[in-house]
């Protein structure tokens, strides 16, 4: 990788926004200086709260997903202005949150983040990193996400939100056995608390039946900081607050979240139990060794090379 550069002690920045308060959040953020921002049009999900509407499909608000790659040193100033200017503290108003990345390669002309060149003072957020919040991520096929979604929602997940992508690679080298594997796929990420992940990830493990070969895959990261206010629910109030705001000022109160796990003792093999559901599994569904996620971000004229290069080297497309 000789014609590439690699820098270290950087994140990835995440905010999940509506789109009236994306021109402002941007405009924030490129008036300190020159900046560069990944956009992707996306849907959030919202379930209604009348027990006769239920039924009826979720509702699809729009949202803005706004990806930066940021200094580590900067990752605080950054989510705060991010939160100032897209008013995080209201309740729905959106999401930001940060990934730690183990290395990045670009190219001399790609437009980078300012600041990222030059070795800044602050410690790298990949060492030490508090898993405070996880980030759930699963790929698979458009006819599925509904299911998928009400099921995160039922396991104490905010409004998951999708997006749209193609499945590329593995597809490519069926020949015409391509035609009974669709390129279409959609992607569903939610940002939970670890006290619920393990319970939203085998929900949706379930609802999708991923444990089945093609039908998709989900994994989870490990989330530095972040601010959640993504709703779940529409309809009318009759109360001065919702269940989530309700569960978010307990979490403060209390000063953390354990209070939330639903599981409260866990048997060993030769244990039972009648009726109480606390029998689980201590192996989650389906779970396989830990991997990383390799983002490539390019021009379309070159992804078609860096497809047949990244299957070749062993991804699975």
């Amino acid at each position: 990788m000789s014609h590439f550069e690699v820098l270290h002690k950087v994140s990835l920045v995440a905010a999940i926004l509506p789109p009236a308060t994306v021109k402002p959040v941007i405009e924030r953020l490129f008036a300190s200086g020159e900046r560069n921002a990944f956009v992707t049009n996306a849907r959030g999900t919202l379930i209604r709260t009348e027990w006769i509407q239920r039924f009826l499909p979720v509702i699809s608000p729009e949202k803005e997903l706004l990806r930066f790659l940021v200094p580590d040193a900067q990752v605080d100033s950054v989510i705060r202005e991010i939160s100032d200017a897209g008013g995080l503290r209201y309740p729905g108003s959106g999401a930001v949150y940060s990934v730690p990345c183990d290395e990045l390669y670009h190219t001399p002309d790609f437009p980078i983040w300012e600041g990222l060149g030059a070795e800044e003072p602050g410690t790298d957020a990949s060492i030490g990193l508090r898993e405070n919040l996880a980030a759930i991520s699963c790929i698979l096929q458009p006819e599925q996400t509904e299911a998928v979604s009400r099921a995160a929602m039922q396991a104490g997940a905010h409004g998951p939100v999708v997006y749209y992508c193609e499945g590329r690679g593995l597809r490519d080298r069926l020949g015409w056995l391509r035609i009974t594997k669709k390129r279409t796929k959609e992607v569903m990420t939610v940002i939970v608390d670890n006290a619920d992940a393990d319970a939203v990830v085998e929900a949706m493990t379930v609802a999708g039946r991923l444990t089945m070969p093609g039908r998709g895959f989900l994994y989870r990261m490990p989330v530095q900081k972040g601010i959640v206010n993504l709703p779940s629910t529409v309809g009318s109030r009759h109360y001065a607050a919702d269940m989530q705001q309700v569960i978010a000022a307990l979490d403060g109160l209390v000063g953390h979240t354990d209070w939330r796990r639903q599981q409260v003792v866990r048997l060993g093999s030769g244990a039972h139990a009648a009726g109480l559901g606390l029998e689980g599994e201590d192996t989650a569904l389906g779970q396989s060794e830990p991997q990383t996620r390799l983002t490539i971000i390019s021009s379309g004229t070159h992804m078609p090379t860096l497809l047949e290069a990244a299957t070749a080297a062993g991804a699975t497309g």
